[in-house]
């Protein structure tokens, strides 16, 4: 009998073990794009890439979606029984919705562009989403529409493009946010500072309803002539509320910025991000609480993943020699044999994201950036072994720091002629600097100052850079600039975007890509020299025929019979040749005075 006790009692105690750590659970951090429920006694979000959602009292959250892709921007319908949200299941951005108790979601766009879910309309019957769909002009402004529950046609819902737009309660009003997003940085007081308008449905009216310097965002209506919003009057954002013939009022006072609230359908409650937690606060009144949700210890996913990558390479570089590839998987990089394949070799193993490949002219050396180090900084890798130079090969590949400034130095570029590496510096000097042969980098000059990134390329010769960069009104054009320093030409000259130039390999003409005929980007190329300039399309076409009647050259000789059997083979490289011209017929040696080629008509 005490055996059969202790025997229970230990299964008993292993149960107890087991369940608590089935239900072991941390607190929640880092939870992102809060919505709540129409009595705000739930709350939907973004953690991990999935939809959760939990109590507003606090407790387990559960998940929604499960799904490897990410999912993003979840909405509450106003009756309780829908959750729309954005995700990139289907290769772009697009809007779904699914039962907010769980179940299958439904696709409801079906553009290859990046939609993003706004709201709801207040009947529950349609989804708000933004879209660039229909702009030709860059800029951060989308679009907004409304879709069905079935998928059907979309409508426009009005006729501006926004950062955002909301509904109100009794649906004859739009709350837009119009600007050039600032987002969440702090303390700008710029042109592109946002401000919310108010739209009467069916009508031509707009007003604007905030005009504070600095940025005023993501207005939710709190009755139908009210709302409420985040601004940074105080200093910091923090919400306010603002009735449409009134004055603004502050809610909260975080020290940290306020972002993202969402107003419950019954308009008792808002829950919104400050740090790195979920708020809630009674609107009638009251004090801000930080939402108590706890999350499974062992997370939504293992500590570590072991991955069969397949696809998905961020950028590659092929060698100068063309026998071998690397590329940049997840923030690390790898070598292989190209272009057949084969082997990878990783090359880094950090936290750190690489990036910026070039290879040396020799393909000994790959040059790369990493910000192992709090900033970006240059480095190179080649192999260690004696014998094999292949960095796919290598059993001992060395890694060498090549820059050590306090600040940045990334996008390294190496001259066709080997001997200059050109990377951008700081916030984004163009900087050219002597390469060695043993890889390493010396004195950097600055030969073109910038404020902003600019996207450069060498040209043939290694004596003039091509690079493209924006100016204080967000608009780009393609520069020219000597690699030795000095004046830079623009060379295109327009007020919409250019760039990415790419030079002729013979360096007559630069090609880029341009925004003048509308908002896709077409390809043009400028002359470089006035001969080429002054060139006719009739002068080019002669060109060609001149070209087409030149003599073909005579055949290649026949290859030599094979050794008969018994022979010993010829050396590739001496006794072939010979073989092929008999000594008494070989042509005489020719003199310097004479040319290499000579001309076959006149």
């Amino acid at each position: 009998m005490f055996f059969v006790r202790r025997l229970l009692a230990v299964i008993l105690i292993s149960g107890l073990v087991g369940a608590s750590a089935a239900t072991a659970q941390t607190p929640l951090r880092f939870a992102t794009q809060p919505t709540l429920s129409p009595d705000g006694s739930e709350v939907a979000f973004v953690w991990l890439d999935d939809l959760w959602v939990g109590s507003t009292a606090g407790g387990p959250i559960r998940p929604l979606t499960t799904h490897p892709a990410m999912e993003g921007r979840p909405q509450w319908s106003p009756d309780g029984q829908w959750i729309a949200f954005i995700s990139y299941r289907e290769g772009s951005w697009d809007a779904y919705v699914m039962p907010a108790a769980g179940g299958e979601p439904k696709r409801l766009t079906f553009h290859g562009g990046a939609e993003t879910v706004r709201g709801w309309t207040p009947d529950s019957q349609g989804i708000v989403f933004g879209s660039r769909r229909a702009l030709a002009s860059p800029g951060p402004e989308r679009q907004d529409y409304v879709v069905g529950l079935d998928g059907g046609p979309w409508r426009r819902l009005m006729a501006v493009p926004t950062l955002g737009s909301w509904y109100s309660p009794d649906s004859t009003r739009v709350a837009f946010v119009r600007g050039g997003s600032t987002g969440v940085r702090r303390g700008y007081d710029g042109p592109a500072a946002e401000d919310i308008w108010v739209h009467t449905l069916g009508s031509d009216t707009y007003t604007q309803l905030t005009d504070f310097a600095g940025p005023d965002t993501s207005p939710q209506w709190l009755s139908d002539d009210e709302v409420l919003f985040v601004s940074e009057r105080s200093g910091v954002h923090n919400l306010w509320r603002q009735r449409l013939d009134g004055a603004a009022e502050q809610v909260t006072s975080h020290d940290w910025m306020v972002y993202n609230p969402a107003v419950s359908a019954d308009r008792q409650w808002v829950v919104y991000e400050s740090g790195h937690d979920l708020w809630r606060l009674r609107l009638a009144g009251g004090e801000p609480e930080r939402l108590a949700l706890t999350a499974p210890a062992d997370r939504a996913e293992p500590r570590q993943l072991w991955r069969t990558q397949r696809d998905g390479a961020g950028e590659y570089a092929v060698s100068p020699d063309g026998a071998e590839v690397a590329f940049v998987v997840r923030g690390d990089i790898y070598v292989a044999r190209f272009p057949d394949g084969g082997p990878t070799a990783r090359l880094t193993d950090t936290p750190a994201t690489e990036g910026g490949l070039i290879w040396s002219k020799d393909s000994r050396h790959l040059y790369y950036h990493s910000d192992r180090d709090g900033q970006h900084d240059l480095y190179s890798i080649a192999s260690g072994d004696e014998h094999d130079k292949r960095l796919r090969r290598a059993l001992r590949p060395v890694e060498t720091r090549r820059t050590y400034t306090a600040g940045h130095e990334r996008n390294p570029i190496v001259s066709p002629d080997g001997k200059l590496i050109c990377f951008v510096a700081g916030r984004g000097d163009l900087t050219v600097a002597p390469l060695a042969e043993d890889g390493s980098i010396g004195a950097p000059r600055v030969i073109a100052p910038s404020w902003s990134f600019p996207n450069a390329v060498w040209a043939p010769d290694s004596h003039w850079l091509a690079y493209s960069r924006p100016d204080e009104f967000d608009n780009q054009d393609i520069f020219l600039v000597e690699a030795t320093g000095g004046e830079s030409i623009n060379v295109s000259v327009h007020p919409t975007w250019d760039w990415g130039p790419t030079f002729a390999g013979d360096g007559s003409k630069l090609g880029f890509l341009s925004r003048r005929e509308g908002g896709q980007g077409d390809a043009y190329f400028v002359w470089l020299t006035a001969a080429e300039w002054e060139r006719s399309a009739a002068d080019r076409a002669d060109e060609e025929d001149d070209k087409a009647d030149r003599p073909k050259p005579p055949p290649a000789p026949e290859p030599p019979p094979a050794a008969p059997a018994g022979d010993e083979p010829a050396d590739a490289d001496t006794d072939a040749a010979a073989e092929a011209v008999p000594a008494a017929e070989a042509a005489p040696a020719q003199s310097p005075a004479e040319p290499a080629a000579k001309r076959l008509t006149i």
